[in-house]
């Protein structure tokens, strides 16, 4: 067998893997919906519901600096338009910047919150199942 014709088999395998195993990450992975940002009632505290299209895994919140703070979603595959209204934490929360991250392996949402000063930060992820409509 010829060097170019065995490339352009292994070439072939590999796509039709990497195709075939792309589905089945897909159909793991949740979509997310819709972000809420409140106070708590714990003080310099705020509740961040996740509201997500599947079970999504346990979010994982980072302190950055004591102005910045980064959550992430694993194995969420988009974030569509959720920008969340800060209107009532404007006195903590400066800014949030929500962001889709393709690892590959399933991806993450990145979202970085800016504060006015130390915070903690509790989430909570909401599976939405959504009913078919007959």
């Amino acid at each position: 067998m010829g060097k170019n014709k065995r490339n352009i088999i292994i070439a072939a395998v590999l796509a039709m893997l990497s195709t075939s195993a792309n589905p089945a990450i897909a159909d793991s992975l949740s979509n997310l919906l819709q972000m809420d940002v409140k106070k708590s009632s714990a003080a310099d505290t705020i509740d961040v519901t996740f509201y997500t299209t599947g079970e999504a895994s346990n979010s994982v919140v980072t302190r950055k600096s004591n102005n910045r703070y980064v959550v992430l979603l694993p194995n969420t595959s988009s974030t569509a338009s959720v920008a969340p209204s800060i209107g009532g934490v404007k006195d903590l929360i400066t800014n949030v910047d929500v962001k889709h991250v393709n690892d590959g392996i399933g991806g993450y949402t990145k979202v970085t919150f800016g504060t006015t000063k130390p915070i903690n930060i509790k989430t909570h992820i909401i599976p939405v199942t959504r009913k078919k409509v007959v």
